[in-house]
């Protein structure tokens, strides 16, 4: 069973998510903001931004909502991108918690606007991490050109 080991940096839990835990419509309706870098998702309050990551293999996304930058996310899915984008994660979050031991991984570091959104619209935290995860897989989807990455 392929999986994505997604960590919260700020409290240090890791989940391992079952890629078959995200709808192929999901990907589908996420695939356009994946491919173009980003924009406001339809009618849901969030925007993600897409980055470049460290290496090849890596990659990078923002997600806003109600104006606020909540989260900054930081992804690999191949062994040659893991330590340079880890490299990233430590240098922006001062993180001391150790990177997943494998790939792919997806590590969530929460902005300082983080617990204004409790004001603004608290369902988005809740919304938050299923999001992470769909942006996530969408990507791994898309950088593998639709064929399953090798472990």
């Amino acid at each position: 069973m392929r999986t994505i080991a997604h960590l919260t940096l700020f409290t240090g839990h890791l989940r391992n998510s079952p890629r078959h835990e995200v709808d192929r419509e999901a990907i589908d309706k996420l695939m356009p903001y994946v491919m173009s870098a980003g924009g406001e998702i339809e009618n849901t309050g969030w925007t993600v931004r897409m980055i470049e990551g460290a290496a090849p293999g890596s990659h990078c996304f923002e997600l806003h909502h109600s104006g606020l930058w909540l989260l900054s996310c930081y992804m690999a899915w191949t062994r040659a991108a893991s330590t340079p984008m880890w490299e990233v994660v430590k240098r922006i979050s001062k993180t001391t918690v150790p990177k997943p031991k494998t790939t792919p991984w997806l590590a969530v570091h929460a902005m300082p606007a983080t617990p204004m959104i409790m004001f603004k619209a608290l369902h988005a935290m809740m919304e938050a991490g299923d999001l992470e995860r769909c942006i996530a897989w969408t990507v791994i989807e898309a950088m593998a050109g639709g064929e399953p990455l090798a472990a």
